[in-house]
């Protein structure tokens, strides 16, 4: 079906202005003027469109930096190129930086001059400079043919063209994006710097404080941040490291405020968030809810559980492991409450109730049948096709793929192939010697073994026509127990009891004298030669439905921005920048419970638990905090540390500006909240709230706890007696 043209929907979207919603929205900065100003004014911005975002002059989206290709998001804060962003976007290079004698991670880091900074290797941030609609010229380009081929190679060379055009004879980079579930095309230009250098960390105590046990919740005392400095070639150009370069200077850095926030205060969020699924389907809903999300925890949920156990035994291996685990963490407990809240609200009931009048408007008409009348039973035949590899594709590809013991199960059986075939293998057994050095040294096949076994049960347990399966029918048949899960058991007591291919000796063996056939019938080949036919055998069907699938969402997409033609989208997120704006404001999680907007240093005090890793605190900052030692960071006796916006974000804003009216910076958003995980699919806003620090509890640290006063030097800071204007940081 051919997609709409893009004047119809600008048409349709300039004409419906006054739809936009403060408290839902990651709007493109390329319409904040048409879209959006009317209604920040309202709620207290005073500035104008341009400020924010201006081709032609230097904005606030100039000073907005996203870190490598949009995993977080920075903001610049002085004329010498300093980027605040989180700890946890500063995590993994804090944790590569680091080493048991000097862990930066457990003490913190603070470069007090430019030559105590430290070289990020492999780490990039990129400022946009601008961004274009393409979507009128590629739907009139490929208009000319319904041929999908044909539709597809136009639509490349056009894309490759305008590429090619924005970066010629520059130093630029650029990427075209789709948006509104592929109906619209966008064009993102970006200058990328390579010389970035670790400026300062507080330490885990203070930027991870409440570790796992409080992300995602609220009330929320961590002073998650951490500090970069951007740096260029002399001649002002962006550079690969170099001891010759220069901190880079910005067109644009933001002010920041100490006049402190009140509730109801505008706030403003630019930043690259990651993903977002608003458009979705009860199909998509009920998916996720039974089949991907259970899976998922499930994966993550062991690997947790065995990275921990490595993690507590050694030092180096938490150093090595911390940034992986703290991820892989994060995204498991968001999982977990994404799965609770879609069944506690009842979003699949919720969302058949919508759809029952979307098809009422499609039965409506002729015209709406025939464009979208086999729209939802061809979505039920999609996933009924996806749902019978799901959830033992899931164990296989994202569980037992990524093992490094599957990998060394499957070189042993490369090399046995290659020889029996007479070919050469002196690379793959100099291969095999230096990965199984590191795995014996390392210790993690253990945990991995564990996993595998844990994995492949899953696997042959969820498999929906197990007596296809030869694996599943061999250990049926081989092997005694009073049910499938006991015979497994007793398979993998055999495997793990008789193979050699975990045995150091015999691999060495191996190593030296490859010809001899140590490992002939070991029963892992059995079991990784069974699960590599089933990932072969259902790749191509779960391609197929994955992209069936993704075509049928695009043309829900465009029925329902048919049918509900009186109203403003916005496109998902989809790591391009975007704004969200909206009020400092408390909220109700539940009945006879209220959360006030902010938190203070009496928090951090009563959450102390020397026995608890999460909550110790470092006893300099404990003495400031009794003392009340704040400087001119606090309000009369009290200090805020985070505080709350209805502002929408979703993973990739992480380390976004939170702004005011007046375009200074008050906060570094940093996490959602417990009770709204279910808002990257659906917007609750009596519910969804960000998480920020406080700006204010950030100098305090910087200043007070690191006593780094270099870099409170380098920042404009504007008090209720100072006030500073928008020219004071602009470079025009």
């Amino acid at each position: 079906m051919k997609k709409l043209l893009t004047l119809f929907l600008l048409v349709l979207i300039f004409s419906t202005i006054s739809q936009a919603k403060p408290d839902e929205g990651m709007w493109l900065p390329l319409y904040i003027k048409q879209l959006n100003m009317k209604q920040m004014k309202k709620l207290g911005f005073k500035l104008s469109a341009k400020d924010i975002y201006d081709i032609n002059n230097s904005s606030m989206k100039d000073a907005v930096v996203r870190l490598g290709k949009g995993f977080c998001t920075g903001e610049i804060v002085s004329e010498k190129g300093l980027v605040f962003t989180n700890h946890h976007c500063g995590f993994s290079a804090i944790a590569d930086l680091s080493s048991v004698d000097n862990d930066f991670l457990e003490n913190g880091f603070w470069a007090k001059s430019f030559d105590k900074e430290i070289p990020i290797p492999d780490f990039s941030v990129s400022r946009l400079v601008y961004m274009k609609d393409l979507t009128f010229l590629i739907d009139s380009l490929t208009s000319v043919t319904e041929d999908e081929d044909e539709v597809g190679n136009i639509k490349s060379h056009i894309i490759d063209s305008v590429i090619n055009k924005a970066t010629k004879d520059n130093h630029f980079e650029a990427e075209v994006k789709t948006m509104f579930a592929g109906t619209e095309y966008f064009l993102l230009v970006y200058e990328t710097f390579n010389d970035v250098r670790f400026v300062a960390a507080p330490p885990s105590s203070i930027g991870k404080f409440g570790g796992d046990t409080d992300n995602w919740m609220w009330p929320r005392h961590t002073g998650d941040f951490s500090i970069l400095r951007i740096y260029m070639s002399p001649d002002g150009k962006p550079a690969e490291y170099n001891e010759d370069n220069v901190p880079y200077k910005p067109l644009y850095h933001f002010p920041i405020s100490l006049k402190g926030i009140e509730r109801n205060d505008f706030s403003m969020i630019l930043g690259y968030p990651g993903t977002t699924e608003r458009y979705l389907t009860s199909y998509d809903i009920a998916y996720k809810l039974n089949k991907e999300q259970p899976a998922m925890i499930d994966i993550f949920g062991k690997q947790l559980s065995m990275m921990k156990q490595a993690m507590d035994a050694d030092h180096q291996v938490r150093i090595d492991m911390a940034s992986q685990y703290a991820g892989i963490s994060n995204y498991y407990k968001y999982l977990k409450g994404q799965s609770l809240g879609l069944e506690k609200f009842g979003l699949v009931s919720e969302y058949k109730q919508k759809e029952e009048k979307l098809i009422e408007w499609i039965n409506s008409s002729e015209e709406n049948k025939e464009k979208y009348g086999e729209l939802f039973n061809d979505f039920e035949i999609a996933y009924n096709n996806m749902n019978r590899i799901m959830p033992s594709f899931y164990y296989a590809a994202v569980g037992i793929s990524r093992l490094g013991v599957k990998s060394h199960i499957s070189d042993i059986k490369s090399i046995h192939e290659k020889l029996l075939n007479k070919k050469d293998v002196d690379s793959d057994i100099a291969n095999l010697k230096e990965t199984s050095k590191a795995m014996f040294e390392e210790g993690y096949y253990k945990s991995e073994l564990v996993m595998l076994k844990f994995f492949a049960k899953k696997l042959y347990k969820n498999l929906s026509n197990p007596e296809f399966n030869e694996l599943y029918i061999w250990v049926k048949e081989e092997y005694k127990g009073k049910d499938m899960d006991e015979k497994f058991d007793n398979f993998f007591e055999e495997m793990f009891s008789e193979s050699d291919l975990f045995c150091e000796e015999t691999i060495a063996k191996f190593i030296e004298n490859p010809k001899k056939k140590y490992f002939k019938k070991d029963l892992f080949f059995k079991l990784v030669d069974d699960i590599s036919s089933f990932m072969r055998k259902n790749y191509m069907a779960f391609l197929s439905s994955n992209n069936k699938i993704s075509t049928l969402q695009e043309e829900y997409f465009v029925a329902l921005r048919e049918w509900k033609k009186d109203e403003t989208f916005y496109p998902d997120a989809n790591s391009t920048m975007r704004l969200s704006y909206g009020k400092v404001i408390p909220y109700h999680p539940k009945d006879a419970v209220y959360y006030h907007f902010h938190t203070t240093h009496y928090g951090i005090l009563s959450k102390e638990d020397p026995n608890d890793s999460e909550f110790k605190i470092d006893p300099k900052l404990h003495k400031l905090l009794e003392n009340k030692n704040f400087g001119p960071y606090a309000e009369k006796d009290t200090l805020m540390v985070c505080f709350l916006s209805n502002n929408d974000i979703t993973g990739g804003n992480s380390g976004s500006p939170v702004i005011n009216g007046n375009g200074e910076l008050i906060g570094i958003a940093f996490d959602g909240n417990w009770e709204a995980m279910t808002g990257d699919l659906v917007v609750d806003p009596s519910l969804n709230r960000t998480i920020s620090v406080d700006i204010r509890y950030v100098l305090f640290v910087i200043d007070k706890f690191a006593g780094a006063t270099n870099l409170i030097d380098e920042l404009d800071i504007v008090t209720a007696k100072t006030e500073k204007v928008k020219e004071a940081v602009k470079v025009e």
